[in-house]
């Protein structure tokens, strides 16, 4: 196993708790995300989706369509998910 983070929050694992444990426990792979430093994770890059936009389009009752696939987006509506306020 191997815990696979965004290089959006690479300069955010000091903040993570108990982050020196995690990468005593595996290995973490940096995924390249656009508009970040390509020395960090040039090989593999995620589409430019915001996990934030997602919880707020949901919670505003917005498409999410062209953001995540259309199964992902079932499933969210099918379970409810994102709709509390604390989310």
């Amino acid at each position: 196993f191997a815990l696979a983070v965004g290089a959006d929050i690479v300069g955010e694992r000091h903040r993570w708790y108990r982050w020196d444990e995690i990468e005593a426990r595996m290995p973490v792979v940096v995924v390249g995300r656009a508009g970040y430093d390509e020395a960090i994770a040039p090989a593999l890059e995620l589409p430019e989706v915001s996990s934030t936009e997602v919880r707020e389009r949901v919670r505003n009752g917005r498409s999410l369509t062209g953001l995540v696939p259309a199964a992902v987006a079932d499933y969210i509506a099918a379970r409810g998910l994102y709709r509390g306020a604390n989310v």
